[in-house]
């Protein structure tokens, strides 16, 4: 039982994905995907009812690359107002490029770009927009947390 349980159950590089940081996603409809990946790709994949393996993807693959520019490691996933906001580090380890980005999917499985455009929610509700270099000089609740974060 327990070689079944902490199994990880993607076998080998797919796309070129190392096959770590796991991150199980549970959609509105109760299907669990799986993104993962290391060394600059992250793949997602379609867990079937057991959990234990995959079922194929619409697109009929069995793992689909959606490896977002300057993608480092740390999938992560959520659903909010029928939209799929996915994060992921970006950048390089021990320095300040080193940072969390995120973008926003129509589906689970489509490839993420890059945005220009920072959006910031206060209570559901948008307050804040634009890139980083004009959400700092706006001064608002971006700089603040920004500064905080990095102790400026």
């Amino acid at each position: 039982v327990h070689d079944s349980i902490c199994r990880f159950p993607v076998n080998g590089f797919h796309h070129g994905a190392q096959p770590i940081d796991a991150h199980l996603f549970k959609d509105d409809d109760g299907t669990v995907y799986l993104l993962y990946g290391g060394w600059g790709h992250c793949n997602v994949a379609l867990m079937n009812e057991e959990m234990n393996g995959f079922d194929p993807l619409p697109d009929g693959s069995m793992f689909k690359e959606i490896t977002p520019e300057d993608y480092k490691e740390a999938p992560c996933m959520f659903r909010r107002d029928g939209k799929y906001y996915f994060m992921w580090s970006a950048g390089a380890w021990g320095d300040d490029t080193y940072r969390v980005v995120s973008t926003v999917l129509d589906k689970p499985y489509d490839k993420a770009e890059n945005a220009d455009t920072i959006l910031v929610l206060t209570e559901g509700e948008i307050t804040e927009r634009g890139t980083h270099e004009q959400l700092l000089e706006q001064g608002g609740v971006y700089a603040e947390l920004y500064k905080y974060q990095f102790k400026e």
